[in-house]
């Protein structure tokens, strides 16, 4: 099915040879064009043999010497009601072109615009309502026409950027006419696809990527057809959310390299580790996983950077997750990361000789099993050298509910820990606000300053260099 989109204007029909504004001035007949065609039509029967279409007629036949014959007209006409402008309304216009040109073989149907047809953003919304509507009544292989010629400049743009973003390119054909008034002919041809699809988005996708949603980028690439750019945003997703399907070491200060295939070959390159600002760093932890604390603190800057607390917070704790991971398994030989399933056996270990658990829960005797859970990790790794981490450990320790400031379980700090916050908003759904963040602790943004350096030698955030290059070179 083949179906033709078009506005009306005041230029659509002639009345004895003559535009309709045209012969009521040379006639020096005080009306106007919605008033005249009002009078038409209530005499259409006496009256037709002097009217005549324009444009519409010219991009149906110009369909059909393209092997597309069109079988149904959408004409968009306009009722502005009592307004000042509304002499220019089109809604009797479209019932005399009906008239004309409806046959056994060509529908017209009429579609009503009832407001300010100059207003582009109320023009906007109305059409893309019912032209989503129009859509969903036709067959999934139409093949839809618009006429650019007719209506109001407003008019035009607002219904070329609905259609050209609603249809695919192979189901979307702006048709060009244009009338010769001297010649009274018409030349028509193909009209320019503008690609406001792909321009909006390319703004959605920069305005996705700055907060870091990087997936929903991707899909909306996909969509667009933005081939060039959809697997880059899937793999920055991917370092952003340390998905399993990340299946390389990726360096932090290369990791850029991978936008540019064109510059150097990283279809097959194996990253190699990340070497860390500090030299010691990587003989506390686990030295294939190190990227992935590094990632998360990339994460979290990023977020606090974009005054997004809330994220910022998640993120900083899933850190501390898996930086307490790393020292259990290297320095105490607890498998938190290689092998899970083993840690409470292990935990049960390593808690009996431990001194500062011990003290901590003097009730505690060997062999009792020992609760997987932060407090329990921190007070381990708090009874071990761990160098530059030991300050670490002292700090999450003031944090956490259990343990802040307190040396016994008795002595449990009342108003509740990161952990209680991280806790409240997962299994309450309450948000974690910046308050709540600085009232525990208010050095929080000195205290995550000062792990930075530790793990990321650049200045300039990770994912903020990737945006701003992604945003320089494809969109």
């Amino acid at each position: 099915m083949n179906i033709l989109i078009a506005n009306l204007g005041n230029r659509n029909i002639r009345f004895k040879g003559k535009v309709i504004v045209d012969y009521l001035n040379e006639n020096e007949i005080k009306s106007t064009f919605k008033a005249f065609t009002q009078d038409l039509l209530s005499n259409f029967e006496d009256e037709k043999m002097h009217i005549e279409v324009k444009i519409i007629p010219s991009a149906i036949e110009f369909a059909l010497s393209k092997g597309l014959k069109i079988n149904k007209v959408i004409l968009f006409k306009t009722d502005q009601g009592d307004s000042p402008r509304s002499g220019t309304d089109t809604l009797f216009e479209a019932e005399i072109i009906a008239k004309l040109l409806q046959s056994p073989e060509l529908a017209i149907q009429q579609e009503m615009l009832k407001c300010d047809p100059t207003d582009t953003q109320e023009l906007h919304k109305r059409y893309q309502v019912k032209v989503s509507n129009i859509l969903k009544t036709l067959p999934s292989d139409t093949v839809v026409l618009y006429c650019l010629q007719g209506g109001t400049a407003q008019q035009k743009t607002a219904l070329n950027l609905v259609l050209e973003y609603l249809l695919s390119e192979e189901k979307y054909k702006p048709v060009e006419v244009r009338i010769n008034e001297n010649t009274d002919s018409s030349t028509v041809d193909w009209g320019k696809i503008e690609y406001i699809k792909e321009t909006t988005a390319r703004y959605q996708i920069r305005s996705l990527i700055e907060t870091g949603a990087y997936q929903a980028a991707a899909t909306l690439a996909d969509n667009a057809k933005l081939n060039e750019i959809q697997p880059i945003l899937n793999w920055v997703g991917f370092l952003f959310t340390n998905d399993e399907r990340l299946k390389i070491k990726p360096s932090l200060t290369q990791a850029k390299l991978a936008l540019f295939p064109f510059e150097t070959e990283v279809n097959n390159k194996r990253w190699v580790l990340f070497q860390a600002p500090n030299p010691t760093l990587t003989n506390y932890l686990v030295k294939d996983k190190v990227w992935q604390l590094q990632l998360k603190l990339s994460v979290s800057q990023f977020y606090l950077q974009r005054g997004n607390h809330q994220a910022f917070f998640m993120e900083f704790f899933r850190f501390q997750e898996a930086l307490l991971g790393h020292l259990l398994e290297k320095n105490l030989s607890i498998p938190y990361i290689t092998d899970y399933y083993k840690v409470s056996k292990c935990l049960t270990q390593v808690a009996s000789t431990s001194q500062s658990y011990i003290k901590f829960f003097p009730d505690y005797k060997p062999g009792d099993s020992v609760r997987d859970s932060i407090p329990t990790f921190l007070l381990l790794l708090s009874g071990i050298e761990l160098g530059p981490f030991n300050e670490m450990i002292s700090q999450f320790m003031q944090v956490n509910q259990l343990l802040r400031g307190r040396s016994t379980i008795k002595q449990k700090e009342a108003n509740g820990g990161w952990d209680s916050l991280r806790n409240k908003h997962v299994h309450e759904g309450k948000p974690v606000l910046e308050p709540d963040i600085e009232e525990i602790l208010p050095t929080y943004i000195n205290f995550f300053d000062s792990l930075i350096p530790n793990f990321i030698s650049e200045k300039e955030n990770l994912f903020s260099n990737l945006n701003s290059i992604i945003v320089s070179h494809f969109i």
